[in-house]
């Protein structure tokens, strides 16, 4: 047997035993009544952001009901004012310990600054789960409606605060922020606003020195996801595409695809914060907790350019899409695991462990691969 096909073989039990495990990821995240963000030590909370980002994976193999029973929750926790809980809690996990338990007592499901929550809704309510969605919950789902319209800009229309980097931007027009927004619009039927987002993201983000569209109208940094749901929509196409596809694949370590880059200053940070604080009131609870994340993203860590697998599934995923066949292969086989992120120098799992979204995303880029002829 020569060296390239024992390498071959050995790769592709590799991937298999990956897929075995991203299964069982995914089945012990269950909890019946919708799934936890990691089987680990996520404090017994179903984000609703890892649920959308798992979404293809779970429809796919059957977990409707579960998915449906999620939303439910969530849904049934829209404050009248349209305020969305990124999470719902029922319930300790077993592996509970000290140091979560104090998390547990900090957190608070709704924070004042993240926009990217009731988008993720009202694209999962109006898109994939449409035909599923219960007619009382219509009016829940206009209250979140109302409060995004609320939140924009009326001379952009386009929406301030954090996506699921929450611990990274909290004050900023977030590119990621606005194609959801662009998407929320066109599936709720509101196309002439939908165009006017748009327009305003070719205007403001796009920079033909750097042949990519900025993370914020006075940034410079390449967002990986925020690119991936251009390409997902239909926005970003002939040579623009090329370019975006060449500025993923620069994203690329030896351990996958960082989130962003290059990292933010810690000033930057910090100063976001700070805003954050000032004009939300953030409470005692939640400075505490977010503290920690702001002192991890400041020290170029956590969310600030390291590998995020839900992240980097999506976007070999989208280098396959546009055409990238042999970068998205090659960049689909750097990753080794399911936890929350990775150093992208020494490719070490951090933060939770078994997360819901890591697996989930990198089942369907897998099945993706195999689809394509490529695995």
């Amino acid at each position: 047997m020569g060296v390239g096909l024992k390498r071959r073989l050995t790769e592709s039990a590799r991937l298999k035993s990956m897929y075995r495990r991203a299964l069982e990821v995914i089945d012990r995240c269950r909890r019946g009544y919708g799934f936890s963000a990691s089987a680990h030590n996520y404090r017994g909370q179903l984000w609703l952001r890892d649920l959308y980002y798992s979404l293809p994976s779970l429809i796919a193999l059957g977990r409707i009901e579960e998915v449906l029973s999620q939303v439910q929750l969530t849904l049934g926790m829209v404050k009248d004012d349209g305020g969305v809980p990124d999470y719902v809690a029922l319930q300790f996990t077993d592996s509970l310990g000290a140091r979560h338990l104090v998390g547990f007592l900090l957190d608070h499901p709704y924070r004042p600054w993240v926009a990217d929550t009731p988008l993720l809704l009202l694209i999962a309510l109006r898109g994939a789960l449409r035909p599923r969605l219960p007619s009382l919950s219509l009016s829940r789902l206009r209250l979140v409606e109302e409060r995004v319209d609320r939140l924009r800009n009326p001379y952009t229309g386009l929406i301030k605060g954090s996506d699921y980097k929450d611990s990274l931007l909290f004050d900023r027009y977030l590119l990621s922020n606005q194609v959801d927004l662009y998407v929320a619009l066109k599936l709720s039927g509101r196309v002439s606003e939908a165009e006017r987002v748009r327009q305003a993201i070719e205007e403001l983000y796009w920079d033909e020195k750097l042949g990519y569209y900025r993370d914020t109208p006075q940034g410079s940094r390449f967002d990986v996801l925020a690119h991936v749901k251009l390409i997902d929509c239909g926005v970003v196409n002939g040579r623009r595409a090329e370019l975006v596809a060449k500025s993923i694949v620069k994203a690329s370590t030896p351990h996958g695809i960082v989130n962003l880059y290059p990292p933010y200053a810690a000033v930057e940070v910090k100063g976001s914060w700070a805003a954050c604080q000032e004009t939300f009131k953030v409470n005692w609870r939640l400075r505490i907790l977010f503290s920690y994340g702001v002192w991890r993203n400041a020290r170029g860590g956590y969310q600030n350019g390291t590998i995020w697998p839900f992240v980097h599934n999506l976007a070999v995923k989208a280098l396959l899409h546009l055409g990238y066949e042999r970068e998205a292969l090659e960049n689909f086989v750097k990753l080794r695991g399911f936890h929350e992120y990775y150093d992208p120098y020494t490719g070490k799992g951090m933060g939770s462990g078994e997360q819901l979204w890591s697996a989930a995303t990198w089942v369907d880029a897998y099945e993706s691969l195999v689809d394509a002829g490529l695995l």
